[in-house]
């Protein structure tokens, strides 16, 4: 199971926040930073919270093979994260060429229109079925 948390209920009660993450680790899910870069995070806070990953939010992907700006963040995030051994995952991703761009530059998970849309989990269940009939 993974659970994502805001980087806004991080330092509303940061000690609260922290008691919370470490309960949910305990009981094996993984903990996702959310919507990374877009509210108050800091670089300080990858390193206090226990977190699994991080969730980079869809302004850093929209259009991020003609944004130099964004793929230059984007790469730096990814470098912090990589050397504090976190997942990245980004969100929003709606074109082959900015999956392309996120894949090659060592983002581990996609999210987004590209992929599918949100759905209930009876429409899911069958869009899953059709796609592991072809893969």
């Amino acid at each position: 199971i993974d659970v994502e948390l805001t980087e806004s209920c991080l330092i509303e009660n940061d000690e609260l926040a922290l008691s919370v993450i470490q309960q949910f680790s305990q009981l094996g899910a993984q903990v996702h930073l959310d919507d990374f870069g877009t509210g108050y995070s800091s670089l300080s806070q990858l390193a206090r919270f226990p977190i699994d990953a991080i969730k980079l939010d869809q302004v850093f992907v929209r259009d991020i093979h003609k944004q130099p700006v964004s793929q230059s963040l984007v790469r730096a995030i990814v470098a912090v994260a990589q050397a504090l051994n976190l997942q990245v995952i980004a969100e929003g991703v709606e074109s082959k060429k900015e999956d392309a761009f996120l894949t090659k530059n060592g983002i581990n998970e996609r999210q987004g229109f590209l992929f599918a849309k949100p759905m209930p989990a009876v429409a899911f269940e069958r869009w899953y079925k059709r796609y592991l009939k072809r893969a």
